[in-house]
């Protein structure tokens, strides 16, 4: 019984000492895709499975099959025109990873199969261009937010 009016008075006191949450998140804690323009907020989720840093690293192992469903998937995709030239390098690498799976797939041949791995490579050069591109347009946007005050 004493120890449970113990633990009561002591969440008592823990729930009496706790502080509003602020609303507003201190400076440089900001969500940097807050204040991204809407089409770009929707592009970045429509992209997004394709475009983290696990996809990335996950690319060069599917199947010429499922790269052709995501090159298919990423080529329905309208980009906003600020995300086009990411966009493109977002195809780019697929397209090449695609091409240097199906030369793998296709033959055990080791000047072909070289062949296959330097475009996945160079698909996945792409694919982390478009990461740095992207990362740069957030960066950029918060900078301006910040540095060009609040105007909007």
């Amino acid at each position: 019984m004493i120890v449970a009016v113990a633990a009561t008075a002591a969440l008592l006191l823990l729930l009496a000492g706790c502080k509003a949450a602020p609303t507003s998140e201190p400076a440089g804690m900001q969500d940097p895709y807050a204040r991204l323009p809407d089409a770009v907020k929707v592009y970045l989720a429509q992209v997004q499975p394709f475009d983290s840093p696990q996809a990335i690293l996950e690319a060069r192992e599917h199947s010429a099959a499922s790269l052709r469903r995501i090159v298919f998937i990423l080529e329905a995709i309208v980009p906003p025109p600020e995300m086009k030239d990411a966009h493109d390098e977002l195809m780019a690498g697929y397209r090449f990873i695609l091409e240097g799976r199906e030369l793998l797939e296709s033959t055990h041949d080791n000047e072909v199969v070289a062949e296959g791995h330097f475009l996945a490579d160079w698909g996945t050069m792409h694919l982390r261009e478009h990461e740095r591109m992207v990362f740069e347009y957030i960066q950029n946007n918060l900078l301006e937010q910040t540095v060009g005050g609040e105007s909007h």
